[in-house]
């Protein structure tokens, strides 16, 4: 296996402006409201505040938000999950009930 690992806080070099950094709980509302712009969908259908928390939790070196310092905004997000996979055995479920609903 191999493990990256990566810097707890990054810009980008032409805009310093946005800052990429691990989610924290305090950016889980901006976090939800981002996912249902993004994909168009009411926030009752959007991921929820608990399910960010969780995968926060659980997982916390595979989530990332772009923040907008000049606003302090979520501007960008990413989230992640590892599981062992092989791909000569198919999934027998659908990737929501895998992630037990986010």
């Amino acid at each position: 296996m191999i493990a990256y690992s990566y810097p707890q806080h990054q810009t980008h070099p032409q805009d310093e402006r946005i800052v990429v950094v691990p989610s924290k709980p305090e950016h889980v509302d901006q976090m939800v409201a981002l996912l249902s712009a993004a994909y168009n969908v009411p926030i009752e259908q959007s991921y929820s505040l608990d399910q960010f928390r969780s995968q926060i939790a659980i997982f916390p070196e595979g989530q990332f938000v772009a923040i907008d310092q000049d606003a302090n905004r979520v501007v960008g997000l990413t989230i992640s999950m590892r599981f062992n996979f092989d791909p000569a055995q198919p999934l027998l479920e659908n990737w929501i009930e895998t992630t037990n609903y986010g």
